[in-house]
């Protein structure tokens, strides 16, 4: 006589453990992806120095190239000249200090996890516009009070500012330079990498400043010192409240823009 109903296969032969339940097979038992690391997470103390250092000998390259480059457009001294030499010298600083740089620091970790590139999200984009209205208006005021005081040499000056109509070839680099090309790689180098690094080490005390204080500094212009610090801390926020770094991108493309309609209208292309 049967002893009673078969039994049920064991829950091993599902490849679960007892108490577990059925597990399905193939791409249904796959499990979610981990959630992004916070901002700092994934870091090692190394990182700042051999980013800093890398950056830093890529600058200086790049700048020895660029007195080569405007000796030798020395013969031509109209302003298209320059913009279109001073373009292609961004852009080509843009991609191997600050994008090529902390991929070489963070590879094998990845980068584009720890510099908080993911898709962008409204709650994102929230931010990077709350930071963009608080970094127009402190620079409004702060141009008010330097104004007032006729302090001259605290004024900002912007480095696409000029007297000349722009080529169309000048304004084409321009905003490749300015529109494209700034806002991720200044974004991915000193919001992704130097706040995600810095706060890594030192909290986020040090982290916010110290990242704003070399993004106003690499500006080149003493008159843009403190404009650009707030924008630096304003930005840093908002990636480090959104997690996300499209929020500062956005907020640093809208930031670019304005000022390159403004001057582009006001000088014209021909």
């Amino acid at each position: 006589m049967p002893d009673g109903p078969p039994m049920p296969p064991h829950p091993q032969n599902y490849g679960a453990s007892p108490g577990d339940g059925l597990r399905l097979p193939g791409a249904w038992t796959r499990r979610p992806a981990p959630p992004p690391p916070g901002v700092g997470e994934g870091f090692v103390p190394g990182d700042i120095v051999r980013g800093l250092g890398l950056a830093a000998a890529v600058f200086f390259l790049t700048f020895l190239v660029g007195l080569a480059i405007f000796a030798a457009i020395d013969d031509d001294p109209s302003e298209n000249a320059e913009f279109v030499a001073t373009a292609i010298i961004v852009l080509v600083v843009d991609v191997l200090a600050l994008i090529l740089v902390p991929a070489l620091v963070l590879r094998g970790r990845g980068f584009a996890r720890l510099l908080g590139l993911r898709a962008p999200t409204w709650r994102a984009l929230g931010w990077g516009l709350t930071a963009l209205v608080a970094a127009w208006i402190a620079i409004v005021a702060y141009q008010a009070i330097v104004e007032a005081l006729e302090i001259e040499w605290l004024e900002p000056v912007s480095a696409i500012d000029g007297e000349e109509s722009f080529t169309v070839l000048a304004a084409v680099l321009t905003g490749v330079a300015v529109l494209l090309m700034a806002p991720l790689a200044e974004e991915i180098f000193h919001r992704g990498f130097l706040v995600g690094a810095i706060r890594r080490r030192w909290g986020v005390v040090v982290a916010v400043p110290l990242s704003a204080a070399i993004f106003s500094a690499l500006h080149f212009d003493v008159g843009s010192l403190i404009p650009f610090f707030v924008v630096g801390v304003a930005f840093a926020l908002a990636y480090l409240k959104s997690g996300n770094l499209w929020a500062s991108i956005s907020a640093h493309f809208v930031f670019n823009l304005v000022a390159f309609i403004v001057t582009v209208a006001d000088r014209g292309v021909t």
